[in-house]
């Protein structure tokens, strides 16, 4: 053992509050920048005496990020260090793990690699938290690492995916070959850290969540969520995890390609019907999509200037906006068919559109046989509408409600369609293309 690390350890067998101030104060140096994530607060209230204050560090988020909740060994106590504390490591691309960290955290790296599918990727301290010279490696009998599969795992499968992880989100999960996520101990300690760092969430394995919540109380904000157990998968046992550590990047500003592609990346991460995604399209990604395809528009169509759009209500109703938008019309005929999901969706989008500044009438029509006859009908409110200013969109609803728009469209209006490429069943940012052509050519 090095004398440094002999030294730290004989400080850290104090009771923090039988420290003097000096040796406080050298407990601080040796422990170096480990301090403010380890020392017991008393520690530094000790060192306060002579000049020295803790200021609470910050998570690192950036690429491949990634912390561990470690506990303190009940057979080995250190009270002079927290009773659970942080370690920021970061996940480096084409590198070969760290020989700074002990043995044990770098054998829990091969495996979450293998494990993951990505083993040219290696673990490190985490440069961005000063921590990239320390050398633990003689830490190996002090620390228990199993219990950190969970997040490094799901740190280094959001690494690979370009994604940056939100500092509020924590876990604490081990990992079984035979039998996926196992559980862990010192979860009271460990949570009692999480809501004092101001995690808003914690993932721990579902067979031990009620007694993790007997023992946080409901006063201390942190929600408690499930890393699922049973499942040998591992990007299935993380799935929810995955999508709530994906932390959002920033709407793009015009023009910033690389920003639209990061926004773009982190939505389709996201689950497919996911409400949140929905809305970080609209926020982010919705008006980046209409300016690009407004200034195609006005190149291609200089003198095209539609002022109504006649448009179906589908599972995907940001359709709605989207072709609004990039037409740039002031009024829509919304159809919808007449269940009740599909109507209380057609009141919402219209809700959306009025806020926007859009005039727009909701009209129910028949799912099969009379839709046709539904949409003539329809089409009658947009009598008094010059052919040339409508435009009839072919882009969302079945087959049949686009044939009978098709059918049903008058002579010299405008058909148009939002051609896109697709990627895991939804259409990707980005690669959409507006299709134009007379109806009834």
């Amino acid at each position: 053992m090095c004398a440094r690390l002999h030294a730290t350890l004989e400080l850290c067998r104090h009771q923090p509050g039988e420290l003097k101030p000096g040796q406080a104060a050298e407990l601080l140096r040796l422990l170096g920048p480990l301090g403010c994530w380890w020392a017991h607060p008393d520690v530094w209230h000790q060192a306060a005496a002579l000049g020295i204050r803790w200021r609470k560090p910050q998570l690192p988020t950036s690429a491949g990020s990634c912390w561990i909740v470690f506990a303190q060994d009940d057979c080995m106590p250190l009270p002079a260090l927290r009773e659970a504390f942080l370690l920021p490591l970061q996940w480096q691309e084409h590198s070969a793990d760290s020989p700074r960290l002990p043995e044990k955290l770098r054998q829990l790296a091969r495996s979450a690699a293998q494990t993951v599918h990505h083993p040219h990727w290696g673990l490190h301290l985490h440069r961005d938290a000063g921590l990239e010279q320390l050398c633990l490696a003689e830490l190996d009998d002090r620390l228990q690492v199993q219990s950190g599969w969970a997040s490094v795992a799901g740190g280094l499968l959001l690494a690979a995916e370009g994604g940056a992880p939100d500092p509020a989100v924590w876990a604490s999960g081990g990992w079984d070959p035979n039998g996926g996520i196992k559980q862990v101990g010192h979860l009271p300690a460990k949570l009692r850290l999480a809501a004092e760092w101001g995690a808003s969430q914690f993932f721990l394995p579902q067979s031990q969540l009620e007694a993790a919540r007997s023992y946080l109380g409901a006063e201390a904000g942190l929600e408690l969520c499930p890393l699922h157990t049973g499942q040998c998968d591992p990007r299935q046992a993380l799935a929810e995890y995955l999508a709530h550590l994906d932390a959002p990047p920033p709407p793009p500003q015009p023009e910033d390609h690389a920003a639209f592609k990061r926004c773009a990346d982190y939505y389709l991460r996201q689950p497919l019907h996911d409400s949140g995604s929905a809305t970080y399209y609209r926020q982010a990604l919705l008006p980046a999509i209409v300016s690009k395809l407004r200034q195609k528009m006005l190149s291609r169509y200089p003198d095209w200037h539609p002022t109504h759009l006649v448009t179906i209500v589908s599972g995907n109703d940001v359709l709605v906006e989207l072709m609004a938008g990039v037409l740039d019309v002031s009024h829509v005929l919304l159809l919808h068919t007449p269940d009740t999901p599909m109507t209380e969706r057609a009141e919402q989008v219209a809700s959306r559109l009025v806020q926007a500044g859009i005039a727009c009438r909701t009209q129910p029509i028949r799912k099969q046989e009379g839709v046709l006859a539904d949409v003539q009908h329809a089409l009658r409110h947009l009598a008094h509408v010059p052919v040339s200013q409508l435009a009839i969109d072919l882009t969302p609803g079945t087959k049949l409600m686009t044939y009978a728009l098709s059918r049903a469209a008058p002579e010299e209006s405008w058909l148009v369609y939002l051609e896109s490429s697709y990627q895991e069943n939804r259409p990707q940012p980005g690669s959409e293309t507006l299709l134009r052509w007379p109806a009834g050519g």
